[in-house]
């Protein structure tokens, strides 16, 4: 058959296609062989007649005849390209008619009858743009074909998903696929055809998702529907072992075995495949009828026998879950008796499971109640020696316990130095420092304990690590405290050394001082002094800088011996100066009239 176009057309038209009438000699050879002569015949004429239909533009009457001469020779391809011509030119009629669904629902059928014609192609993006569908989206592509399915339109919706894989395959088209066709054959007198391309879609969304269970209840499905009902079980039981929280494939299986009920109700074991079905999805009592069901057929039959026992052990796990999710519940409300309560309804139906026992330590745990926490934990390492949760919890709980035994200690030690008990206070410190290296506030209060004692190097000792582990202002000012008293207690002995005219041992007393309390002004005076007594006026003026340098105003006599030096040393306009500092800060001070005299002396020299 020869086709050609009605005209040249720009991007913003639909295009049409035109049907030159077929004549029974001209077209013989696209009839199959086995095709006796009256079937020969009459595919001619009909496809003749549908020629003609569409010359006149009777589309649907064109399709009709187009069909039937489809229906006598399946496989002729002119018949499925004027199927797709008609299709595709009716779609342009309900277009120019703003009819776009329905131009969309033709274009795809013509793409059905014939996936290379990229004339309808062009038609059909160029509807779906103008429905503000992207064209290149294969989900929304496969949405589209879901409103066709719904439709009940299949193949426009089967030749929609075609076009979603072409831009990308996915296994969800490849399910929508096999489902229409599926829906089909339950449809179709051609049953067996759709049945083979419903199982091939399925089979491929296999291959592109193995661990997916869709498709094999998809397949399922098909074979139950075309009496392949054992094949369509054993396809069900593969979709649960892929995922056995599965719904649809539970009730799937239960649906087969339904079916292989229907067919040979005297079975013993399709009833017991039926209450196995029922028991998985959690359905007991269902389960239960089953088997005694098929006890009543065979009483000997110990699959149910067995079916009967492993539901009561379901029974019980059902159970023993339901007071474990309500035992969890309460838990994490803080309602730890009643969480309590479940747990133990739940241990009085499993008995030896470690796992209720390790929850049982948690909510006691979580009351505070160390002691029968620790008792249910270490009844689930009894039972099970490698449950490492318990494992864990256990040394958590010692930690606690330790932690515990510490801190009351603390508090006891704390208590103890309030009320002067320091050395009975420092014992109990020093106990359970090994359990808290870290803890700075215990440095800080063995450093006030050994302070109170006078023990000023140690209590500085434990200050220091206490300013080390967090820098809190309240450790620097205790470190400064002691220092200053440590200072102190020298600097008296200092002065008693240098009152007895042991001047080098006061200096080294000194020298103490000032690198604890730098800023001691009366320290460095000092020190001067015992310099200047042993001779050593260098290092005597340096300590009387540093004297009226921290404390001028208070430091007028470290000046004037400072000036002394200088003068001895001839350094006399630096002299003259001090002289005059001298005399300007403290007027009637106790030198003043040396320092008037030494600067009137050195005046005349120069």
């Amino acid at each position: 058959m020869r086709q050609k176009k009605i005209k040249k057309i720009n991007s913003r038209v639909l295009k049409s296609l035109f049907l030159t009438f077929c004549l029974v000699v001209a077209f013989s050879q696209n009839i199959k062989a086995e095709l006796g002569p009256e079937d020969k015949a009459a595919v001619n004429n009909l496809i003749n007649e549908g020629i003609n239909y569409h010359s006149n533009r009777n589309y649907l009457l064109a399709m009709k005849s187009f069909l039937r001469a489809l229906d006598i020779d399946p496989a002729n391809k002119q018949i499925l390209n004027n199927l797709s011509i008609t299709h595709n030119n009716y779609g342009k009629y309900l277009a120019e008619r703003t009819d776009g669904t329905g131009a969309a629902r033709e274009f795809r059928h013509a793409l059905y009858y014939n996936p290379d014609n990229n004339v309808t192609r062009s038609n059909l993006e160029f509807k779906l743009k103008e429905m503000k569908i992207d064209v290149k989206d294969p989900v929304k592509r496969i949405l589209q074909a879901k409103q066709e399915r719904i439709a009940e339109n299949f193949l426009a919706a089967i030749a929609e998903l075609n076009e979603s894989n072409r831009i990308k395959e996915t296994t969800e088209a490849y399910l929508e696929i096999g489902t229409n066709y599926h829906l089909l054959s339950l449809k179709s007198p051609d049953q067996q055809i759709y049945i083979e391309k419903a199982i091939t879609a399925f089979n491929r969304a296999i291959q592109l998702e193995p661990e997916d269970a869709r498709p094999l209840i998809r397949l399922g499905d098909v074979h139950v529907a075309s009496g392949k009902i054992s094949v369509g079980i054993d396809y069900y039981q593969q979709a649960i072992k892929k995922d056995p929280a599965n719904e649809e494939a539970q009730s799937a299986l239960i649906n087969g075995w339904l079916a292989a009920i229907r067919v040979a109700p005297h079975l013993a074991n399709n009833h017991v495949g039926l209450g196995t079905a029922y028991q998985l999805k959690g359905d007991f009592l269902q389960a239960e009828r089953s088997f005694r069901r098929a006890l009543q057929i065979d009483a000997n039959n110990q699959l149910a026998n067995k079916g009967l026992d492993s539901l009561k052990e379901d029974r019980i796990k059902t159970q023993v879950a339901l007071f474990l999710d309500r035992a969890v519940k309460f838990q994490k409300q803080g309602n730890y008796d009643e969480s309590l309560n479940n747990y133990i309804r739940a241990l009085n139906l499993e008995p030896n499971n470690p796992d209720i026992h390790y929850n049982v330590g948690t909510a006691f745990q979580a009351k505070k109640d160390l002691t029968r926490a620790l008792k249910a934990y270490s009844r689930a390492i009894e039972l099970n020696p490698n449950h490492q949760e318990a494992k864990d919890a256990i040394a958590t709980l010692n930690k606690e316990e330790q932690e515990r035994l510490v801190t009351e200690a603390f508090a006891k030690a704390v208590s103890l130095q309030q009320t002067g008990s320091y050395n009975e206070a420092l014992a109990i410190y020093n106990r359970i420092i090994k359990d808290r290296p870290q803890d700075d506030s215990l440095y800080y209060n063995i450093g006030v304990a050994y302070q109170a004692l006078g023990q000023h190097e140690l209590a500085l000792e434990n200050y220091l690590k206490a300013y080390a582990l967090k820098e809190d202002p309240n450790y620097q000012v205790a470190i400064k405290s002691v220092e200053a008293s440590k200072a102190n207690k020298l600097l008296e002995q200092a002065i008693s050394l240098q009152s007895g005219a042991q001047n080098r041992e006061a200096i080294a007393k000194y020298l103490e001082v000032v690198r604890l309390v730098p800023e001691n002004a009366n320290a460095w005076y000092n020190l001067g002094t015992a310099y200047q007594a042993i001779g050593e006026d260098l290092d005597a003026l340096e300590a009387y800088k540093k004297a009226y340098g921290i404390d001028e105003k208070n430091q007028t006599e470290a000046i004037f011996f400072a000036a002394l030096i200088l003068e001895e040393q001839r350094k006399l306009l630096d002299a003259i100066n001090l002289y005059d500092k001298y005399l300007k800060i403290n007027p009637n001070g106790e030198y003043k009239n040396e320092a008037r005299d030494r600067q009137a002396y050195i005046k005349g020299f120069l």
